[in-house]
């Protein structure tokens, strides 16, 4: 693919509801949340993969490190990590090269995404690079999200209490909704029983 979207995911926050854990670090299988979703990033060949830090960022950059990810991601941080998540997605827009071509974002919160949805996601945009796609299944949407250059950088510009749903309100003209088989674009993991309920098992 030429000139693919950049690649963001949203880790910055406090979890504050996992006793103690911390969100990136939780495991999935044999990896965790983040590696799980950074490789998916990687297999995709994205034009430049960013991810923002916050809560414990030293420690979690440690771990990136260790893992080998330091050459294949820039790590940035959000210092006010306890702001709306939209904070942590216009940090990551400024790092895209000016060429840019959109970008695809994700939350750490959704680690069951498949890796054939990022996929047949990135494939639907590459079709008609002026729409925002998003996954939906059984006719709801999710994550991740694909915003061509002109979402991203009204991300930027308009003040959006709402976060990039006011964008979708907008601009529904401008929404191509992907339809997959995956219910992992709906599964926020945001407490233990959310990760006993859905993960603990895999």
């Amino acid at each position: 693919m030429k000139n693919p979207p950049v690649g963001i995911i949203l880790a910055a926050g406090r979890s504050q509801r996992l006793a103690g854990q911390l969100k990136p670090l939780l495991p999935i299988g044999k990896k965790t949340f983040l590696e799980k979703i950074v490789k998916d990033f990687i297999r995709l060949r994205l034009k430049k993969i960013i991810v923002v830090l916050g809560y414990q960022a030293e420690v979690i950059k440690d771990y990136l490190r260790l893992k080998g990810f330091a050459r294949q991601i820039e790590i940035i941080v959000n210092r006010k990590f306890w702001q709306e998540q939209i904070e942590s997605l216009r940090l990551a827009i400024k790092k895209c090269p000016k060429n840019f071509s959109g970008i695809i974002f994700t939350p750490v919160d959704y680690p069951l995404i498949k890796s054939a949805t990022y996929r047949q996601l990135l494939w639907a945009w590459d079709k008609d690079r002026q729409k925002i796609c998003l996954p939906s299944y059984n006719f709801r949407k999710g994550h991740p999200a694909i915003f061509p250059r002109w979402a991203a950088e009204l991300l930027m510009r308009k003040k959006l209490s709402g976060g990039a749903r006011e964008i979708f309100q907008e601009y529904p003209q401008k929404i191509k909704y992907v339809g997959v088989n995956d219910p992992g674009i709906l599964q926020d993991i945001d407490t233990m029983a959310d990760w006993k309920k859905y993960i603990s098992s895999l």
